[in-house]
């Protein structure tokens, strides 16, 4: 996978800068993910609101949001270009402030330093109608699959012994009573789940307990998030329970 490195702001000091290596393929969306976890910031803020994080770029003096469902590959990021993070309903930057960022002791040469502007906060720049979700389908056996509403769900141990079939579910309970082992057994049933699916204009899957992506072996746990692709597969628990996720390109009905 061809790769490129990327100059990341995450605010206005010369410390808030980074760089990140990834793939020209990756979505906008994921990288998103990655810098909030590489530079540890905050999933909400002091009201506990989730906060939704954008990538800018300056073009034409401006800067403008990134388009997260598209690859950096089809939106034609450079090496080394130069993106902004930030809370899309607190900028950090002054707005209407579009001069690009220096280090501190670049300014410090200056005689007389204006101040810097506090931050102001803003409307989100997302467009003001709202994001209708699409069709996310969780396979959860085979020839067992539910359509995901759009309040989201909350996966336990106690949720798949109520929605897998009784054949599976007895095939497993019978397991248990050989005393053999049964991937179950490693779903949580806390109250809080194993693992939520929620949409945040996109499908991301949270999970709560340990979550497993077969085939890499990468490991998702304490509140992680993963941005569901067209088709993801997880196991919950280690050798537990594998699941399917599958987004459709249809909108989730609205009654």
């Amino acid at each position: 996978m061809h790769k490129i490195k990327l100059i990341i702001h995450t605010g206005p000091r010369a410390v808030d800068q980074g760089e990140q290596e990834i793939g020209l393929d990756t979505l906008a969306g994921d990288l998103v993910i990655y810098c909030r976890k590489d530079y540890h910031l905050p999933e909400q803020d002091t009201r506990g609101n989730l906060i939704q994080y954008a990538l800018f770029i300056e073009r034409d003096g401006k800067r403008v949001p990134l388009d997260l469902q598209r690859s950096l590959r089809s939106l034609r990021l450079q090496n080394y270009a130069v993106l902004y993070l930030a809370d899309i309903a607190w900028l950090w930057w002054p707005v209407g402030g579009t001069d690009r960022l220096r280090p501190p002791e670049a300014r410090a040469l200056q005689p007389y330093p204006p101040p810097p502007a506090p931050p102001q906060r803003v409307e989100p720049v997302t467009p003001p109608t709202e994001v209708q979700p699409i069709i996310c389908i969780v396979e959860l056996a085979p020839s067992c699959s539910r359509t995901v509403s759009e309040s989201g769900l909350v996966i336990t141990r106690r949720y798949l012994l109520d929605t897998l079939p009784r054949t599976t579910v007895g095939r497993e309970q019978a397991r248990l009573l050989l005393g053999l082992e049964s991937p179950l057994q490693a779903v949580s049933n806390r109250p809080e789940g194993h693992c939520a699916l929620l949409w945040t204009r996109g499908w991301y899957l949270h999970a709560y307990r340990p979550v497993y992506m077969p085939g890499s072996g990468a490991k998702l746990d304490h509140g992680e998030t993963l941005a569901l692709d067209q088709t993801t597969q997880v196991v919950l628990g280690r050798e537990g329970w594998l699941i399917t996720f599958r987004l459709s390109s249809t909108l989730l009905p609205r009654y």
